[in-house]
């Protein structure tokens, strides 16, 4: 099975990267793992220096198979065999052993085609890693953007895994705190997200919030260091970041992140600032409850919230929501409809018709049958469906960030 080809223009590579600062007080204990996909100058592949990467390291295999039991396991290996558009440099991703170390090389270097190239992050879902969203990310790269994708430190990746063997699994911090009941399943929405708001642990998912949001700071002041030359690692496309054009995507709690950055990390003068944000499908619960998303509540709990909504409100920056169209509930949707509304001419809130929740990762690419047989994805055509999400996203970064 192969990944539809990219739209955009350009040839792309894509490397995982571990990223550790030691004197940043934003670095996760372990450091960053970031998954980046970037631009580079078409080359004729060569058997011994071009590689495409693999979709899916093996070492990430077995969570993934646990994560869609009661799946066959040769159904989920599918994902290991996914051919993707991205070339790689790196031997331990290389599909053949390299016969000539002398051909090694590091890194492909960045597209000589532009000085500097405009940053887009995205940010995961619960329950997911960068790797399930490598077609929108492939894409993006292809129309002549750098991609950070960090491996969130929250507990909501099915799992972290990295150089040293340490891992960070799923939910591993949900033991510091209180569990509550949840509310039935209602089978025609996700699992994860459709537990009932009331009895849902609301201090540990904006706990999980808050430790993404510094993911995400980390990630910006790590490609400011890249950029000023102070090594965080070696990276191709350091020196060739464009610091003053800056995008967030994220999809589910990764769209919850996209907003709680945007709306946080812009008072922090002494980082690169996030100019455009586009939150796919959002799961906005982790950011507080419907009734504080207004700037008159007394509640002093959310004080901080509506402070930082009412910054944003007198100066926006251009703020996105894209939906499904059935998997949405009106809470959910009201929070974005008010934070759009704040964004005023640049905010703007949207559904894609015939979609479902995972309608906006990789899922109706790789198994749109069986996918449509669980009713994970909507009635769509999933190659349609997902050239036209990758038109408006191109369309949206394309527009604010030129």
């Amino acid at each position: 099975m192969k990944l539809p080809k990219t739209a955009g223009p350009y040839a792309i590579a894509t490397e995982t990267l571990h990223w550790i600062d030691p004197t940043d007080a934003d670095c996760p204990e372990l450091g960053l793992l970031v998954k980046i996909w970037y631009p580079i100058d078409s080359i004729t592949p060569n058997a011994n220096t071009m590689h495409k990467a693999r979709y899916l390291n093996k070492t990430l295999l077995p969570y993934v198979e646990q994560l869609f039991k009661p799946l066959p396991k040769f159904l989920v290996k599918k994902y290991h065999s996914v051919k993707t558009n991205a070339y790689t440099a790196t031997p331990s991703n290389q599909h053949k052993k390299n016969k000539n170390p002398d051909t090694e090389i590091k890194y492909f270097p960045i597209s000589s085609k532009m000085e500097k190239y405009p940053v887009i992050i995205f940010s995961h879902g619960l329950y997911g890693i960068p790797e399930h969203y490598t077609d929108i990310c492939e894409n993006i790269a292809s129309q002549g953007y750098v991609v950070i994708a960090p491996y969130h430190t929250d507990g909501s990746s099915i799992a972290v895994i990295y150089p040293t063997g340490t891992e960070i699994k799923f939910d591993s911090l949900r033991v510091n705190f209180p569990t509550e009941p949840t509310a039935e399943v209602d089978d025609e929405q996700d699992e994860i997200m459709k537990l009932a708001e009331p009895k849902q642990d609301y201090k540990y998912r904006a706990h999980q919030l808050s430790l993404r949001v510094t993911n995400v700071k980390f990630v910006l002041k790590s490609i400011q260091k890249l950029e000023l030359g102070v090594q965080v690692d070696v990276m191709p496309p350091a020196g060739r970041m464009d610091l003053n054009r800056i995008g967030i995507l994220g999809h589910s709690f990764g769209g919850a992140t996209v907003v709680m950055s945007t709306l946080t990390l812009s008072q922090f003068t002494d980082i690169p600032q996030i100019r455009a944000s586009m939150a796919l499908d959002s799961w906005m619960f982790p950011i507080g409850p419907l009734d504080e998303f207004s700037l008159e509540s007394s509640n002093q709990d959310f004080l901080e919230l509506r402070t930082k909504m009412a910054t944003f409100r007198d100066n926006p920056r251009p703020l996105a929501f894209i939906n499904s169209d059935s998997w949405q509930w009106e809470s959910n949707v009201n929070r974005m409809k008010f934070l759009a509304g704040l964004a005023g001419s640049v905010g703007s809130e949207q559904n894609m018709l015939g979609t479902k929740h995972h309608n906006f990762n990789d899922i109706p690419l790789i198994m749109p049958k069986l996918a449509k047989l669980a009713k994970k994805i909507g009635t769509a055509n999933p190659k349609e469906q997902t050239r036209e999400l990758n038109a408006l996203i191109a369309q949206f970064f394309g527009k604010y960030l030129i």
